[in-house]
């Protein structure tokens, strides 16, 4: 016959019991948050956000700078 000891056998539960807890925590904010959060949004009828341009929105090279001769963003002169 199988002897189990009944102290680890609740230590097992217990452990068991922690981690399936812990899992449903992070079920819960990795899946049903953004859900959530979408419905507290509609029912508070917040707007959405508004799109950039293509002009904002485009990505830029380091090489696409302006050139001093063409900025005339800076109040002073530097010559080197």
């Amino acid at each position: 016959m199988f002897a189990v000891n009944m102290s680890s056998l609740e230590l097992m539960i217990k452990f068991a019991l922690i981690m399936v807890g812990l899992l449903l925590l992070v079920f819960v904010i990795a899946v049903l948050t953004p859900k959530l959060a979408k419905l507290i949004d509609r029912i508070v009828g917040k707007e959405n956000k508004q799109s950039l341009s293509p002009e904002e929105s485009a990505v830029r090279s380091i090489y696409d700078g302006d050139i001093p001769e063409e900025n005339t963003d800076n109040s002073e002169d530097n010559s080197n």
